[in-house]
């Protein structure tokens, strides 16, 4: 059996609705598909790097936000 994992990042609804349909698209006999929220699965640490990403994205402070994504 073939093994098929998907991820995703728990960040707004969109991300999640894609990987289910990314993981309805790939089933099939003979695949075991399986769906991983990240955050869930790393843990806190996680969720804070998400708190920050997410401050900054809506406070709208280019020159962090570019900053953070060149490192």
């Amino acid at each position: 059996m073939k093994k098929i994992l998907v991820t995703y990042v728990s960040y707004g609804s969109g991300h999640k609705t894609i990987a289910q349909y990314i993981a309805n698209h790939l089933k099939r006999p003979g695949y075991d598909v399986k769906v991983v929220d990240l955050v869930d699965y790393l843990g806190a640490k996680t969720l804070k790097t998400v708190d920050v990403f997410d401050y900054i994205y809506n406070h709208r402070l280019e020159k962090v936000f570019s900053f953070l994504y060149k490192i």
